[in-house]
């Protein structure tokens, strides 16, 4: 199979717009060579495109932006859930399936659970679809909640999901075991993702 790159460059001076194929192989005699790796110079990554043509220095640029810009959006809303939740007065918890919670740092009934994860922008875990999980993560457990197994102390979350007209179900985060108790119960914790 042949990879094609179509490139389009502009030529200032006749206002030509011109279009080339190339294919992996060229590709790659093009990029011999060509890594990023941390610590490069603005220099450095100047130098890359010296003596190459004007549509290859021009890819080259775009995949240092691309890679660039990638980065920044991973540490940006990685380093904004982290602010998002401790403003909220909440901690961070990992699941087993590798979801990141936000877990209120006091306990409440389960009004006023569902209130803090919306107050937050966030979505109160819900039982039985965010207790599964799949993955080399996941604990070998008959627990109700694999994905919350392990993953806290003797602590309890609430869930979103009624279990009767006026309970609901609430996560061991030690035990990933499901009990239910009445609502207005004040010990378990919110948890919100």
């Amino acid at each position: 199979m042949i990879l094609k790159h179509h490139i389009a460059t502009k030529n200032l001076k006749n206002n030509d717009t011109s279009e080339y194929d190339m294919t992996a192989n060229a590709y790659s005699n093009h990029y011999t060579g060509f890594r990023i790796k941390s610590g490069m110079t603005k220099e450095s990554v100047s130098s890359l495109g010296e003596g190459r043509s004007p549509a290859t220095r021009g890819v080259i640029g775009y995949y240092i932006r691309f890679i660039t810009a990638v980065c920044a959006i991973l540490i940006i809303s990685t380093q904004a859930m982290a602010t998002e939740c401790a403003k909220a007065n909440g901690t961070e918890i990992k699941g087993n399936n590798g979801v990141v919670y936000c877990k209120s740092n006091r306990a409440m009934n389960w009004w006023t659970a569902l209130g803090w994860c919306q107050s937050i922008g966030k979505t109160s875990f819900r039982y039985p679809e965010d207790c599964r999980c799949v993955g080399t993560g996941c604990p070998e457990t008959t627990a109700n909640c694999p994905n919350l197994a392990g993953v806290g102390g003797n602590e309890h979350i609430w869930t979103s999901t009624p279990s009767g007209p006026s309970s609901a179900y609430y996560v061991n985060l030690s035990s990933g075991y499901i009990p239910n108790n009445y609502r207005y119960y004040g010990n378990p914790y919110a948890l919100c993702y």
